[in-house]
């Protein structure tokens, strides 16, 4: 989705900046992308940069715990019958943002769960992560070129019907001129 945006938001005229993890999305011409590898290097870019923007959206699904520990080698099974692994926490770059933002900011996440708690999930994120709007989308719909979404803010839920990426990107950005 974050491509899609990217891209619809350029055609508006946007200097548009993308933070993307491992992808096969090709850079799109006139638009900065940084690739990283880590939930820890998406954090440290994002933090760097989102206070020169008037617009964040964090549309990444980034993974909310890590292995504590990385070893740069194989780990050999010399005799090791089993291996136990510690997660960390991941620090939440969206929440940061929102509890962080200037004034004039405005932060748009993303939630995406199975649909029976979907709605009540975005709206706890919506709240507890202070963001102006949050989308929230099913979790059947990913892998697929099509999404069906809820736009959210603190006053309303607004439906959307099924519809392509591209449409998705549209509907996301009017929120923004509305």
């Amino acid at each position: 989705m974050g491509f899609n945006i990217g891209i619809e938001a350029q055609n508006l005229g946007a200097n548009v900046t993308i933070i993307t993890g491992p992808s096969n999305e090709e850079t799109p011409y006139g638009i900065n992308v940084i690739r990283i590898k880590t939930a820890a290097e998406m954090y440290k870019e994002t933090i760097d940069i989102y206070k020169e923007f008037d617009i964040i959206i964090g549309t990444a699904a980034v993974a909310d715990f890590r292995p504590d520990k990385i070893y740069k080698t194989k780990i050999e099974k010399n005799n090791i019958e089993e291996l136990n692994i510690k997660l960390v926490k991941n620090l939440d770059i969206i929440e940061h943002i929102g509890k962080n933002k200037t004034k004039n900011q405005i932060v748009i996440g993303f939630c995406a769960q199975k649909d029976e708690i979907l709605i009540k999930k975005a709206k706890e994120k919506l709240e507890t992560k202070n963001l102006d709007y949050i989308i929230a989308n099913d979790l059947k719909y990913f892998g697929s070129n099509v999404n069906k979404i809820y736009i959210i803010n603190k006053d309303k839920v607004e439906k959307f019907p099924e519809m392509s990426k591209k449409e998705t990107a549209i509907e996301i950005l009017k929120i923004l001129y509305q």
